[in-house]
């Protein structure tokens, strides 16, 4: 069954059962798949591919995110490594009941993978992340997050592109499964699902080259109107070489994921062509001593942190505008009234990116907007970092 997104609505009637779901045989094709490491050079590699479709969804009805449901994608060859994921994922929150009025939902997708040979079943439920990961002993793909703040139909398209091949070792009996961790909080009936291709090659595990995926994720609420008060900046923060942070010495070679920004809502008298607002997401390396100095005393882990925006009189004082600041991708939305965005950050690594010893990855947030537009923003990251390992 192939979704076209702007008729989702003539498939509400197939939609009722609690899974429905279609995988296409695979097919071989050439592409070019990836960059190869050779001391300092960097050149494309061609691999023979093949590629597996998944198509799925689910509905239930809930109150918050207490159940999050697996669904297995497929069963990768022995020696696989993957390529490229792409496809689409959307959700449908229906017209809710008086009581509560206002529709809303959110679902954080996550592809897994298991490595210790076992796989879920379908409509599979867990209370918790900690045990899912124990059970399987999975690591994530990737993950997206895509939120509705009004009754209808969200898409959001993505294509993850792995520069180097993701190369998990895993035991025979082990799946790709999806994570479904969603609700609009109201119990009504509200569906999630998702268009999925995997791209994949077996002959990747010759070559002496190893990966691993870092999530810079986290979730703000932030206020826009910066015309003539200072609201906040927000950071999330990967220290390198630090206890639980990223090696010294790796490099980043992908960046994959999205993030969304979602608006309260608006009052019906609200003059929608007055407001003016924006939130960018930069993606950065700190250098030189510019993580300790921006971030005083930081922890040696993944953290958050926020500082002052200023106003539209002066330019934001955000440490992301520094000089020994390297931005590397930039999500950028803006616009008017209601509204619900999601969007891909861009793999813009070309070569790969040395980091060391006192570095810091971030994900800094940075607002913007008039007088006229006060209200409250909700802004989520899904991002992973693909390191070389050093």
């Amino acid at each position: 069954m192939q979704i076209i997104p702007w008729k989702l609505n003539l498939f509400y009637p197939l939609l009722a059962p609690p899974l429905q779901k279609k995988r296409n045989d695979m097919n071989t094709n050439l592409i070019i798949s990836s960059f190869i490491l050779i001391g300092n050079l960097s050149f494309a590699s061609q691999s023979l591919c093949s590629t597996f479709t998944a198509d799925f969804h689910f509905s239930k009805k809930s109150s918050n995110f207490t159940k999050k449901h697996m669904i297995r994608i497929l069963y990768l060859p022995k020696n696989a490594s993957i390529n490229k994921i792409n496809g689409f994922l959307f959700t449908i929150t229906r017209k809710q009941t008086s009581n509560k009025p206002i529709p809303g939902s959110e679902t954080l997708f996550s592809m897994n993978l298991s490595t210790n040979g076992k796989c879920p079943v379908d409509y599979e439920s867990s209370d918790s992340y900690a045990t899912i990961y124990e059970n399987y002993k999975s690591v994530t793909l990737w993950s997206s997050i895509v939120k509705q703040s009004n009754a209808g139909i969200n898409v959001f398209k993505f294509n993850y592109q792995y520069n180097i091949p993701y190369d998990e070792k895993f035991l025979p009996g082990s799946c790709a499964f999806m994570i479904l961790d969603g609700s609009d909080f109201s119990s009504e009936l509200y569906t999630m699902g998702g268009h999925i291709s995997t791209v994949y090659s077996q002959d990747y595990r010759t070559r002496k080259y190893s990966t691993q995926l870092y999530p810079l994720d986290s979730e703000f609420t932030m206020a826009t109107n910066t015309s003539t008060i200072s609201t906040l900046n927000s950071y999330i923060v990967y220290p390198v070489g630090k206890k639980n942070g990223i090696p010294a010495y790796g490099k980043i070679v992908s960046i994959i994921g999205n993030a969304s920004v979602t608006s309260s809502p608006v009052p019906e008298k609200f003059d929608i062509k007055k407001p003016e607002w924006n939130i960018k997401h930069i993606i950065a390396i700190y250098t030189k001593n510019s993580c300790q100095t921006a971030f005083k005393n930081h922890p040696t882990e993944r953290f958050t942190w926020n500082d002052s925006t200023g106003t539209l009189s002066s330019k934001n004082p955000s440490s992301v505008f520094w000089s020994k600041v390297i931005p590397l991708a930039i999500i950028n939305f803006q616009g008017y009234g209601t509204f619900n965005f999601s969007k891909q950050t861009e793999n813009t690594i070309k070569s790969p990116i040395k980091l060391e010893p006192g570095d810091c990855v971030v994900d800094a947030i940075v607002p913007k907007g008039n007088k006229y537009y006060s209200f409250i923003f909700n802004t989520e990251s899904q991002i992973h970092l693909q390191i070389l390992n050093p």
